[in-house]
């Protein structure tokens, strides 16, 4: 990978705990696109500051998970007779598949 300079500032790193940090000028991270949070790549050329990864969405990213599992909570909660062994429940699942697996 050819890399070229644009600019160069030298920089004092300060001690934070058992780490280090540093100052970068703020139109630098803009101009990476960069704002609130970066990742760090240490490659063998050296250490890169990027925008972050875009990461598919999960089940914590969806907004009404919290509600959601509060509704679960107070369900448990008012009618335990309706918990099932977790355990029980996944072992006659995998007889199942494996009768399909077998056909």
């Amino acid at each position: 990978m050819d890399t070229r300079v644009i600019e160069r500032r030298h920089v004092r790193l300060h001690k934070v705990g058992g780490s280090k940090s540093l100052v970068i000028p703020k139109e630098w991270l803009v101009g990476q696109g960069i704002d609130d949070e970066a990742d760090l790549v240490l490659t063998t050329e050296g250490i890169r500051i990027e925008a972050p990864s875009v990461s598919a969405p999960t089940i914590e990213d969806e907004p009404l998970l919290p509600a959601f599992l509060e509704m679960l909570l107070a369900d448990a909660l008012a009618h335990p007779e309706k918990l099932v062994d977790a355990g029980e429940m996944l072992a006659e699942d995998a007889a199942w598949l494996a009768d399909l697996a077998a056909e």
